[in-house]
């Protein structure tokens, strides 16, 4: 998803680099949607 205007395409883009780092730097990674965790690492 896209988003429409540039404020929220560069918060999209430095969230995504975040989140890689953090995962990376991470022993375990969970992606959690409805309240069921899936484990990714």
């Amino acid at each position: 998803i896209v988003p429409e205007n540039r404020l929220a395409r560069h918060f999209r883009d430095i969230a995504g680099r975040v989140n890689q780092r953090l995962a990376a730097a991470a022993d375990e990674v969970w992606l959690v949607v409805s309240g069921i965790g899936v484990k990714i690492k």
